[in-house]
């Protein structure tokens, strides 16, 4: 315990609406300076933040919309409270380690999930036990070992705390039941659903190829009561945990499915296409797009993609492509970077709008961003495949 000084000090000011998720951004980057307590005024937040935080990119690679976010200087009480970072609790890591370890974990619930890299390996259950210490919210660390098999699920080490991995979690006001060690589920994406929810309009038919447990789902279904959503998932344990969800927010518009998305996907659209599809399996979404362009009527597809930054124009020359094979209008084509992935690849969404006809069309760029020009690599490349298909 220790008394900081009261002053002014650098702040962002934060509309209410998105102080979650800022706040959680921030602690995960180290932004966050935690020795001052967060204070509330006429509806903004003002987050106190370390010197030097580079605030703008750290939202921007958790996907969340800067737009009224404002860096301000404001004035702090002075507070006796517990240091937030787990670094300052930990003993016995020698000092040439110190630059080595991680400044950014993510939080499901109460259950804190670290990679680590092996040069400190020995001291793990060290870390574990410092962050119990700095955050008292957590009541679990584990390792996260990286995500594996067709379900993408994580493979995970007991650090400290309780040994279990089924917790709640909660985002933008809707609870979710989670067991990262089952299902995959990130929360990097809350701030990615919350603007998902916010696009869909009443009475719509929403298609969630790749729910999981319905983080997308249950935000639109709590959202938008008069529209129907359709969730598939593969994974049995992640039905299970939908159809918990589902009761726990009480959603009565959301319609779990298990088994194979291209199968019930079809199956679903014979009776009406879709004004919207989600299509969040990122590594390979894309294998799928023929059967959502089958599915969605006039309306959107978001497609979540990780990859290189440098493949970017291939992929969206890609998803043209397939729109065009299936007969389909693109009148707008936006891609956005979402957050960090690895050293070299990033997440992205892709909207594709998609209206009645036959021709595939490109809309330019506007002044509203709702969509780019073609790079000059783009256009390149879609000439090759053009010359490609006359030959």
């Amino acid at each position: 315990m220790s008394e900081t000084t009261a002053g002014n000090r650098p702040a962002l000011r934060v509309s209410e609406r998105i102080g979650e998720t800022v706040r959680r951004a921030l602690l995960r980057s180290g932004a966050l300076d935690t020795s001052h307590r967060i204070e509330r005024e006429e509806g903004w937040l003002f987050f106190p933040l370390n010197e030097g935080a580079e605030w703008r990119s750290i939202l921007s690679s958790e996907g969340i919309n800067t737009e009224g976010v404002e860096s301000v200087d404001f004035y702090f009480e002075g507070v006796e409270r517990h240091s937030g970072d787990y670094r300052d609790y930990l003993i016995g890591v020698p000092p040439q380690y110190q630059g080595l370890l991680p400044t950014s974990f993510d939080v499901v619930g109460d259950i804190a999930l670290i990679k680590l890299p092996g040069d400190v390996q020995p001291f793990s259950q060290f870390i574990g036990e410092a962050l119990l210490k700095a955050h008292t919210n957590l009541t679990a660390v584990f390792q996260d070992t990286g995500v594996t098999g067709e379900f993408r699920i994580r493979k995970l080490h007991h650090l400290a705390g309780e040994n279990r991995t089924l917790t709640v979690h909660t985002e933008f006001g809707i609870h979710l039941r989670v067991d990262p060690a089952r299902v995959y589920f990130t929360p990097r994406l809350a701030a990615e659903r919350h603007r998902i929810s916010g696009l869909v309009k009443d009475r719509e038919g929403v298609l969630d190829m790749f729910a999981g447990v319905g983080p997308f789902s249950i935000a639109i279904g709590r959202a938008v009561p008069s529209a129907v959503v359709h969730a598939i998932d593969l994974n049995p344990e992640a039905i299970k945990l939908l159809e918990e969800n589902i009761r726990l927010n009480r959603v009565k518009n959301v319609y779990p499915h298990f088994g194979d998305a291209r199968e019930i996907s079809l199956k679903l659209a014979e009776e009406e296409r879709f004004q919207r599809v989600i299509m969040n399996l990122p590594h390979s979404a894309l294998e799928f797009l023929e059967t959502a362009l089958l599915c969605v009527g006039n309306g959107t597809i978001h497609i979540y993609d990780i990859a290189e930054k440098e493949e970017m124009d291939e992929h969206r020359v890609r998803i043209l492509r397939a729109a065009e094979k299936a007969g389909r209008t693109v009148s707008s084509l936006k891609t956005t970077e979402l957050k960090g992935y690895s050293p070299s690849e990033s997440m992205f969404v892709h909207d594709l709008q998609i209206n009645s006809g036959q021709k595939v069309m490109y809309r330019e760029s506007n002044e509203k961003n709702e969509g780019r020009a073609m790079t000059e690599k783009e256009r390149k490349l879609w000439g090759k495949t053009n010359d490609r298909q006359g030959d």
